[in-house]
Parts: C-alpha cells; structure tokens; sequence
C-alpha cells in the first residue's frame, strides 16, 4: 500500500464524488443505474443516513477502490430485509444501531495488496457503533475469507444467495 492514500468523506461532502463512486459501483454491477437516477435515489438516500462514511483509496491519481456505509435501523432497506431472512433472535441481537458496510469494491488492478482490509478496518475504527453487519454473494469465495479472517461470522442467510456476515469488536460476542 506504498503511495496509497484514503480519502474520506461525510455525506455532504460525498456528494462531489458522485461520479467516482458510481463509476466504481457501475463497474462491479454492470451496465449499472444511469448516474442522475442512482445519484437521486440510492446515493442520496444513503448519504442522509446518520453515521455516513465514504473512503476513498487513491494511488496517485488513480482511484483504487471504496468503501462506504451508515448506520442501519428497521425501516431501511437492507436491515429489514436481513431481519426477514435471518432468525428472529438473531435479528434481535445484531440489528438496528448496527454499522452496515454498503459496499466494500477494491478495483482488479489494486487487489491481493491488502486495500480491501485497510479499508475494511479503516471505516470501522470511524464508526463509534458496537457491532457491523454487511452481505456477501456465497459465491464470493475471496470476500468471504477476508472476512472471516478479520474475525467477521455468518449470522445467517440473506435470500438465496448471500449471507448476512456480522463482527462486534467491542462485544464479547462469537459465532451465532
């Protein structure tokens, strides 16, 4: 990670970074959103959410990957879809006031350099919240080994193809 600096933005700031972010997001899930929609609808929700962070890993003036996520409650999206889908104490214990990590993309160029850790890491110590929950495609083989070798756990599915990975750092809490 020699000459490699992380950016970081709130959710104001992260508005002028719209077109990074979501060339980066595009390129992960092709053809992606037309920017104006994804910017009016996803990345504006997801910047008025309290907690809001953006990182940003540059080498140079190369963008070499993101993270970015909030603090997740019932009523949004994401946590009540995982509260659906995973058992209902386990949904109890883990969700709301949690830390969602939204998306975690290191671009190809940058990967198996520890970018994707730094990063991880790096947006977690800037969160003040007590545990964090993310998904990740059971295909994902790469992404789920760098979680669970950052001690992430399974707490259970998420749809048919994914599953809800959860860390709590400043509990005394193991896999569920």
């Amino acid at each position: 990670m020699i000459g490699m600096r992380i950016d970081a933005y709130d959710g104001a700031s992260a508005a002028t970074q719209v077109g990074i972010v979501h060339a980066v997001y595009a390129s992960q899930y092709p053809p992606g959103t037309p920017i104006d929609e994804w910017r009016e609808g996803i990345w504006s929700a997801h910047r008025s959410r309290e907690g809001f962070d953006l990182l940003i890993a540059r080498e140079g003036d190369e963008v070499a990957g993101l993270v970015w996520g909030y603090v997740g409650e019932r009523g949004q999206f994401w946590t009540d879809l995982a509260a659906a889908s995973l058992a209902e104490d386990v949904a109890d214990a883990w969700l709301g006031g949690h830390f969602e990590v939204v998306e975690l993309i290191v671009l190809p160029a940058y990967r198996r350099r520890g970018l994707g850790a730094a990063l991880l890491a790096r947006i977690l110590e800037r969160s003040d919240r007590p545990r964090a929950l993310l998904s990740v495609a059971d295909t994902n083989v790469p992404a789920r080994a760098l979680y669970a070798s950052m001690g992430w756990v399974v707490l259970g599915p998420l749809g048919a193809r994914s599953s809800v990975m959860g860390i709590a750092p400043c509990l005394e809490a193991g896999p569920i």
